[in-house]
């Protein structure tokens, strides 16, 4: 029995699928939100403060009404493993376009008329919030006005602008209507319960449009879940498409504005009765079901980002942990880049490789053009050239590479070396079938051992024996849910920690089917959202009561028939996981980038579904989609000691040939051109921005790329067969990874260490009782014999420790020695001053500049790779030091200083020797008459009052002017004459 046939006995089904429903919500507006708490307190807030009320805004956003939801309609389930159903083929129908219901909402206490803003609570601040301005922002070709008469780009325009206008928003905007209740109840914050009923606000403001005349059914053209399951989305559904919101307050995201924590915060989400079905509208046949809700301020980059997931788009940012943010940021609008422009949010970036994918495997049209690696299927080295994703084009403008499955221990047969599984996800049909004779007999038992977890009411296991569901002594007679179902299992086979438990037996009775020729099949039907590992067979068997009629234990290849079921070991394959190469420049929708001080260049992604979110807080490394930072050289903040956010460290992830433009304190601006899965992008410094790559020997290289970004040649490098073993060492244990290996469900895996221990874990971790050299050697069994093999050395020694810093000062020199314990050579040693400068070296002397307390860091790494750090902190003294310089000219005297030493905090004062007095660095000063003087500058430290003087002697001397010097040459001139007339009496 087809899947398809059995849910359409029961549409309502696909209504009330069951999941932990989290709204979509925008990411915070970390800026506003201390803006407005600044403005209610009348004062700054420290950086303590502000890291407070984030970390505080961020714990409480992710919670609706109910925590666990039972989920209604397929499309809520927004994580990507459950999309992969969605692959490029030739039959998808296109979706290019859409038709939105917007509606702007006012609150009895708080009207659009008066939403009590002033200039300067928001970029997007209007002295009237009048329809049309909703309509120019979502709909208009031609752009909306800014609150600066700036020409901005409508919602519109930016969904052409991605697919070169092959998908269009259309719609109308209806306004304003007046809520029941006042602002607060909607958006009340309870605990960390937000929005407590901002679904009556969606009901209530589309009943007030129907009760004005409004038709709905314009409003219902799509059908993007494929209700009735015939392969058509461009028909109606019974549901609103797209209901979108306005509401005459600013978002909870971005401060609340007055109301505060009571504001609605921006997200998408759905309303639903009490069956958990759309909701009833009265008044039409139409019901209301998702919708998103948008503050009054909003400008477009919280509109397309929340359309986003209208579309079915996952947010990509961290949902947990803003305080260093997730290895995404800027690049994608499903993270902050929704916030981009110079009137924030009026710039949107472009979405990221995987949400571009996603959207053309869906919906068709052109949202991306993509080639298609396999790792595999590379050997040696490739050229291909991309054309940047900012400006829509018909040439290859993402590559994805595909890499190998990576394997998940799970469930060790049985017996042998091999088993059949289900397999896991959404939406599955799968079977396994064999033939058999059945010999004329009173009692034929089918018998096999088992372990599974399916998830119950919704997902089955069946036995068929021809057409027919066969009865056993597990089965359940009649389904809740599915009235043609008969005899299937769901549910788990221990009441805890099934994948460790024992195996049980599952017997079916086969006596009707004496002396026959008959057709068993396994099937396994999932729903489409939530599933369970499924379930996993092996030593299956038929017998009489006189006879072993057959036996299949796995671990031969037989004439069985696998459509979706498939033999492994003891792991299985875990979800896709790939690299998506995507070119960004600072054109079209990328010109936020360039606001946001991102440099241009080829940008490389790590996917990895097995991670459902992009919570690096809470998975060092691991996301679904994060950009891998090219450029590992850190980012400091403004004290030069501390690790910038993720979101400016990723500034410079992507490669280039040309030096980085400057920005957001990066200091080093040289460029990157390649990537290697053999280096390290983790960035121990701070793990929440790195990324954990495997190691299969990959390289990148950026060859070729345009004056302007809009063009690329890159290299893809692969050889099969790099191999090697790498490990983790915590004092005498060690883990171990095969690396480069192309693995299968069905391998087999040995580990020998030169002590005698084994493994046959993939991923093993050794105890060692000695601190010694150990030979280490890895084997890989094949099902067909194929054997591979790697070998390295392991040397352990205690643990690497600090055993003592040694540190004296003297006039603000400091000298430092330190001794350490354990590890193994080489040994590097790096020493943090605490004033912003580095060291190297067992021994070291440094300068400090300024007197202060600073916490001075050691950091040994050994041969190994293991790293230790110590701090110490010390309070020195550095002499306060002053020289100067003076000139004269005449009567005129100019007098600089040179300062050191101290705190910093300086006052200078002079005396010039007359009476005089003075204050500053540089001073200038005019004496009465000439002579020689005495000048004192006096350096004070206004922290310490210590005080420190230098006195130099001055001479200044009155100049004669020209003018006066030729009148007494012309008077002695013309005394000599008057001589010389009274002498020869002329």
């Amino acid at each position: 029995m087809n899947l398809k046939y059995f849910v359409l006995l029961n549409l309502g089904l696909l209504f009330s699928l069951h999941a932990n429903a989290m709204p979509d919500l925008l990411r915070l507006d970390e800026d506003r939100v201390v803006y407005w708490q600044e403005k209610k307190l009348g004062r700054a807030l420290s950086e303590y403060e502000k890291n407070q009320l984030l970390n505080n805004y961020i714990s409480k956003s992710g919670k609706p009404k109910l925590s666990s939801l039972t989920i209604p309609f397929e499309g809520v389930k927004q994580t990507r493993k459950h999309l992969k159903q969605f692959t490029q083929s030739d039959n998808i129908e296109t979706l290019n376009k859409v038709k939105i219901l917007g509606i702007l909402v006012d609150f009895p206490d708080l009207r659009s008329s008066d939403p009590r803003l002033e200039s300067g609570d928001t970029d997007m601040f209007y002295n009237s919030y009048p329809l049309q301005h909703y309509r120019d922002l979502l709909f208009s070709v031609d752009g909306f006005n800014g609150p600066n008469d700036e020409n901005f780009s409508s919602a519109r325009q930016y969904y052409r602008n991605v697919t070169g206008n092959n998908f269009d928003l259309t719609g109308s905007v209806y306004g304003w209507v007046t809520v029941k209740e006042e602002a607060a109840y909607y958006g009340r914050q309870s605990g960390d319960i937000r929005d407590d009923n901002v679904t009556e606000l969606v009901i209530e403001a589309v009943e007030a449009l129907v009760s004005q005349g409004l038709d709905l059914t314009e409003y219902d053209q799509t059908d993007l879940n494929d209700v009735d399951g015939d392969g058509v989305i461009n028909e109606p559904d019974g549901v609103i498409d797209h209901i979108l919101l306005f509401h005459s307050s600013i978002g909870q995201e971005a401060g609340g504005g007055v109301l505060g924590d009571d504001a609605i915060w921006s997200h998408r989400f759905f309303v639903t009765n009490s069956s958990n079905q759309p909701a009833n509208v009265t008044g039409s046949s139409i019901k209301a079901f998702n919708y998103t809700i948008n503050p009054i301020d909003a400008g477009i980059g919280v509109v397309v980002h929340e359309f986003g997931h209208d579309l079915g788009l996952p947010d990509e940012y961290d949902l947990k942990d803003i305080e260093i943010g997730e290895p995404v940021a800027n690049w994608s609008v499903m993270s902050s880049g929704s916030w981009m422009g110079e009137v924030r949010g009026s710039a949107p970036v472009m979405f990221s490789p995987k949400n571009l994918e996603y959207l053309q495997n869906r919906f068709g049209g052109n949202w991306v053009n993509q080639k298609s690696l396999e790792l595999t299927s590379i050997d040696g080295s490739e050229s291909h050239n991309v054309t940047h994703a900012s400006i829509f084009n018909e040439s290859t403008n993402q590559i994805k590479i595909t890499l190998p499955p990576i394997l998940e221990d799970f469930i060790a047969p049985s017996s042998g070396s091999f088993q059949y599984y289900s397999g896991d996800g959404n939406n599955l049909n799968n079977q396994m079938s064999f033939r058999v004779s059945l010999p004329d007999s009173d009692l034929l038992t089918l018998k096999m051992k088992s372990k599974f977890s399916i998830e119950s009411d919704y997902d089955i296991f069946q036995v068929y024996v021809n057409s027919e569901p066969l009865a056993g002594n597990v089965t359940k007679t009649t389904h809740p849910n599915y009235p043609s179902v008969r005899h299937y299992i769901d549910g788990s086979s221990a009441a805890s920690n099934v994948q460790n438990a024992e195996f049980v037996d599952l017997t079916y009775d086969l006596s009707s089917y004496a002396n026959q020729q008959v057709t068993i099949t396994f099937v396994y039907q999932t729903d489409a959202a939530v599933s369970f590992f499924g379930i996993v067979l092996d030593d299956i068997s038929i017998s009489s009561s006189q006879e072993i009629i057959l036996t299949d234990n796995a671990e031969s290849n037989n004439s069985n028939q696998f459509k979706g079921f498939r033999k492994i070991g003891r792991y299985k394959s875990g979800n896709e996981h790939a690299y998506y190469l995507q070119l960004r420049s600072h054109q079209g929708l990328d010109k936020g980038l360039q606001q946001a001080q991102y440099p241009a260049g080829l940008t490389l992604w790590y996917s990895n579904e097995n991670y459902e979110t992009n919570n690096t807080s809470e998975h060092q490394g691991f996301g679904d989609l994060l950009i891998i930072d090219t450029d590992q050289r850190p980012i400091f903040k403004s004290n030069g000691t501390n690790a910038a956010s993720s979101m400016i460290q990723v500034r410079d992830a992507a490669m280039r040939l040309t030096p980085q433009s400057a920005g957001l304190g990066d200091n080093d601006l040289s460029s990157v051109n390649f990537f290697d899965d053999s280096l390290d992008y983790t960035f121990k410094l701070q793990p929440e921005s790195g990324v954990q790559v495997p190691k299969y020997g990959l390289k990148i290289e950026l060859l070729d790329i345009s004056e302007f970004f809009d063009n690329a040649e890159v290299q893809i490098s692969y050889t099969k067969g790099q191999t090697d073993i790498s490990y983790i060492i915590n004092d005498n244990q060690v883990r171990f990874f095969a690396n480069g290996f192309l693995l299968s469900e069905t391998d087999s895996f040995t580990w020998e260490f030169s002590d005698g221990q084994s493994s046959e874990v993939l991923n093993p971790t050794i105890q060692f009782e000695q601190y010694q050299k150990y030979t280490v050697k890895f084997t890989q069994l094949k099902e067909n014999g194929q054997i591979n093999r790697a070998e390295t050395e392991v040397n352990l020694s205690k643990p690497l420790e600090v055993a003592e810093i040694d540190l004296a000062h003297a006039n603000g020199v400091l000298t430092g020695k330190v001794s350490f314990n354990g590890g193994v050579e080489p040994y590097r040693v790096d020493w943090d001053m605490g004033d912003g400068n580095s060291l190297s070296g067992d021994e070291i002397s440094h300068s400090y500049s300024l007197s202060g307390s600073y916490s001075v860091k050691v950091t040994v790494t050994d041969g190994n790779d293991n790293s230790v750090s110590e701090s110490k902190q010390i309070t020195l003294s550095v002499p306060l030091e002053i020289t100067t310089s003076v000139t004269t000219n005449g009567l005129r005297l100019s007098a600089k200083s040179t300062l050191s030493g101290g705190t910093g905090n300086y006052r200078v004062s002079w005396d010039f020797g007359d009476g005089n007095q003075g204050n500053g660095e540089s001073v200038s000063h005019t004496y009465s008459a000439s002579g020689q003087f005495t000048v004192t500058a006096t350096l004070t430290d206004t922290e310490s009052n210590k005080a420190k003087t230098e006195t130099k002697t001055v001479t200044v001397t009155e100049n004669q002017s020209e003018e006066s010097s030729s009148g007494g040459s012309m008077f002695v001139l013309l005394l000599s004459g008057l001589l010389l007339l009274r002498r020869f009496k002329l």
